[in-house]
């Protein structure tokens, strides 16, 4: 498959090269991580939001 597509061909050879660079797999590992975090968080904000908006709302029913 890698040998059909140029694109994916790239893929693999840069996969490569930083599989074997340790300072370069530290980095992209540094890199998905941070983003992991940053997703967590957006994801619990919108969670309260959503619980604060549901309570608002409700109160408002109750008036």
């Amino acid at each position: 498959m890698a040998n059909q597509d140029p694109i994916i061909e790239n893929a693999v050879d840069m996969l490569r090269t930083v599989s074997m660079d340790r300072e370069a797999r530290m980095l992209a590992e540094a890199r998905e991580k941070a983003l992991k975090d940053i997703n967590s968080i957006r994801g619990e904000g919108i969670e309260e939001g959503i619980k604060k908006g549901t309570k608002y709302k409700f109160s408002l029913r109750i008036l």
